[in-house]
């Protein structure tokens, strides 16, 4: 039987450096990504870490959920001390800012989320921005 080479399939030296310069590249792209996570997280807290003042730090950190994450539309909620209800503390990208709405853990999407401690990016947000508006509506009209 003739050598690898000269049966017509190729090198398999060639074949195994070009399989490992792909790997290699692939490693490198995934690495370079990275880097540059690393590089935006590291400016996001410094810019957080320069303040203390609450307002300025949410407000920095849904920048930071547009500018890096494209998530033109955000809140970040708090819960109270005894777990039991979410406040909205800061929100960008509504036509309503909703600061200091209440909603109780486990009522509607939102508290749902936050109970289950799992991160959520909604589709479809016409529909979601609809039912937010209901909520608020509902909330107003119960003198929250």
């Amino acid at each position: 039987m003739p050598p690898d080479d000269e049966r017509g399939d190729g090198h398999p030296l060639r074949e195994t450096v070009a399989e490992n310069q792909r790997v290699v590249g692939a490693l490198n792209a995934k690495l370079a990504r990275k880097d540059h996570e690393i590089r935006i997280i590291q400016q996001i807290s410094t810019e957080i870490n320069a303040t203390i003042e609450l307002d300025r730090i949410l407000t920095l950190i849904l920048a930071s959920f547009d500018r890096v994450l494209g998530f033109h539309h955000s809140m970040i909620l708090m819960a109270d001390q005894g777990g039991e209800t979410l406040t909205l503390a800061a929100s960008s990208g509504y036509s309503e800012s909703g600061v200091g709405a209440n909603v109780r853990f486990g009522e509607g999407t939102v508290s749902v989320v936050a109970k289950r401690r799992r991160m959520v990016r909604f589709g479809n947000l016409g529909a979601q921005l609809g039912y937010m508006s209901a909520v608020r509506s509902a909330m107003a009209a119960a003198g929250n």
